[in-house]
């Protein structure tokens, strides 16, 4: 998870491409996980990032 949030915050990649580099076959599944990893979704930690709240 550490590592699809690197990807979330530092390159334009689509969520899908981050959850299979990441072992996930079903995005679906992936966000679920990430939220409950890391407390945010993968589209809100974008969302904050190109708000200039989150920095890599």
């Amino acid at each position: 998870m550490e590592t699809a949030q690197q990807l979330l915050l530092t390159t334009d990649l689509q969520i899908q491409e981050i959850a299979r580099r990441c072992g996930y076959t079903d995005q679906h599944y992936f966000s679920y996980c990430f939220k409950k990893y890391s407390g945010t979704s993968p589209v809100a930690l974008r969302r904050a990032r190109a708000a200039g709240e989150v920095h890599a």
